[in-house]
């Protein structure tokens, strides 16, 4: 089977700190009886059990799309755990592909307490348009991963490489 594979994860989201927290916290309980003199009870065991149980899914948890070259069909999906749930759609026609740089600024809110703080940063969006869909955007950290992206759907796809979004006009035009 000849497929691409887009994962959107990202350890930012709201939910991957939200687990991640709770790991720390469930670390934090089963430690602490042995540095403290705090004694070792079920419910030591009960609280921490339950934050790592509660983080599994949400540290687990994304979403994404396959495309199978071979059938001409995709798969946008959610995952939980290891469980994916999803349609198997024909593929649309694919009139264009291309990359576009996206820098952004990111600021938090201030709340008189934490200093406000502002970020910079770019992310590489591979855009698909195809026939009566809105726009894929699969976004990548790095430029590199986005041109590899860019050259597998490229190929599996079979789009004629002038077929992009910021293709310039020749001078032939003018």
């Amino acid at each position: 089977m000849r497929s691409f594979h887009y994962r959107d994860f990202s350890w930012s989201e709201g939910s991957k700190v939200l687990g991640g927290i709770l790991i720390l916290g469930a670390v934090i309980i089963l430690i602490a009886p042995f540095l403290f003199p705090v004694e070792r009870t079920t419910k030591t065991l009960l609280v921490a059990g339950g934050a790592l149980l509660i983080s599994i899914p949400l540290l687990s948890s994304f979403s994404g799309v396959i495309f199978d070259f071979d059938k001409q069909k995709y798969l946008a999906y959610d995952q939980w755990v290891f469980v994916k749930t999803g349609v198997w759609k024909d593929m649309p026609k694919v009139n264009a592909l291309d990359m576009i740089e996206h820098e952004y600024t990111r600021t938090n809110k201030p709340n008189g307490v934490s200093p406000t703080i502002t970020t910079k940063g770019t992310v590489y969006k591979c855009v698909i348009l195809a026939e009566g869909m809105d726009p894929w955007t699969l976004d990548y950290s790095s430029q590199k991963k986005a041109t590899k992206a860019m050259e597998a759907l490229t190929e599996g796809l079979r789009i004629n490489q002038n077929a992009s979004l910021s293709s310039t006009p020749s001078d032939s035009n003018y």
